[in-house]
């Protein structure tokens, strides 16, 4: 053999098992990257198996799961069989019907999602038993066709049964809290309520107390005062004992100050106020059991009593009204004679002295 052809052909063999070395490397770390891959795929498929979860890729274009780490029938207890026979209608037959009305409108949002949105739905399901799951399904977009369009959906349903069994739980709590806080408001405010009736009523006793009006006879009446009259006191004075005249057409009204020992100006007006408001109704003011203070608070504040009939008791104040409405009934009941002139009332001779008036003569009360 030629020897430059003997050379030559030593170098293609050389050359030969230089590129057979080099693809055997070539395919060793091919064969490793594969190993690899099937490791991480098997690990992928093992994480995506011990999932709580269901971990679905759903293809929009022929409405079908095109992975799944299992059936959530199978999941809801139902047979291979059962969800063969239900074929692409698995989950119209085991949605809740309010629940699978809302789908359209979510897969409407997988359309327009961007890569890495996630689009929430919680949804109703079935179980073999009866039963209702609630389940989660968190959805983004795990593909898209040449235009842009997504074209895989990859899902994560989780089961949020116990979930929304707790918040129902704790809303029912809440509203119970919620019912009995105004349940207790309401009671709480019925018992203002009474409390303050019971306040106001506490109050006119009071005022009555403070302000009695006795009835003596008819066309009489009495008004007893003890302690201090202050102006809300000195109003309701007036305004008892003006309702008492107009209702019992009273011709006298006896105010007895015995209980009232101290006196100031207050006094005097309230008193001045009084008798010339019973007297634009027709009756005659009696003051009983003035003492010297308060006569003396009377001249000194200037009281204009004018002819007020003052006696030293009531028991006296009632002798008079009586023998007052007496001589009053018999001037009725007698027929007048012609130009004759009516006759003074006089007191009754029991009485110690007469009832004088006052004004023209600062004497000191009877006693």
């Amino acid at each position: 053999m030629n020897p430059t052809r003997l050379t030559e052909l030593e170098a293609e063999n050389a050359e030969l098992r230089a590129r057979v070395a080099a693809l055997t490397a070539e395919a060793a770390e091919l064969r490793a990257e594969r190993d690899q891959m099937r490791a991480e795929r098997d690990q992928m498929r093992r994480i995506c198996d011990l999932s709580p979860n269901l971990i679905y890729l759903y293809d929009l274009t022929e409405q079908r799961n095109v992975y799944g780490n299992r059936q959530l029938g199978e999941s809801l207890g139902y047979s291979p069989d059962e969800l063969k026979a239900m074929g692409a209608a698995v989950m119209p037959t085991i949605g809740h019907p309010e629940d699978m009305a809302k789908m359209p409108e979510h897969i409407g949002r997988l359309l327009t999602a961007r890569d890495g949105e996630v689009n929430e739905i919680a949804y109703r399901c079935r179980r073999t038993d009866g039963s209702w799951r609630w389940l989660l399904s968190r959805d983004t977009t795990f593909d898209r066709n040449a235009d842009g369009s997504p074209r895989l959906i990859l899902g994560v349903v989780e089961d949020i049964t116990e979930r929304r069994r707790a918040e129902n739980e704790l809303r029912s709590q809440a509203d119970e809290i919620r019912r009995q806080a105004e349940e207790l408001a309401r009671h709480e405010a019925e018992r203002a309520a009474l409390r303050e009736q019971v306040i106001q009523a506490q109050q006119r006793a009071l005022q009555e107390l403070s302000t009695p009006l006795l009835p003596i006879a008819d066309r009489v009446l009495a008004m007893p005062l003890v302690g201090a009259i202050d102006p809300d006191r000195s109003r309701r004075i007036l305004e008892v004992l003006l309702e008492g005249i107009g209702a019992a057409q009273a011709q006298v009204a006896i105010l007895d100050v015995t209980g009232v020992r101290e006196a100031d100006a207050q006094i005097a007006h309230a008193l001045t106020r009084v008798v010339k408001a019973a007297r634009l109704l027709g009756a005659e003011v009696v003051l009983t059991g003035i003492s010297p203070v308060i006569a003396e608070a009377l001249a000194d504040k200037g009281a204009e009593l004018g002819d007020t009939i003052t006696l030293g008791t009531l028991q006296r104040g009632i002798t008079y009204a009586l023998g007052r409405t007496a001589s009053a009934d018999a001037g009725a009941q007698r027929p007048a004679m012609p130009g004759a002139r009516p006759k003074p009332w006089q007191p009754d001779p029991s009485l110690r002295s007469a009832p004088r008036a006052l004004g023209s003569t600062p004497r000191r009360s009877e006693g």
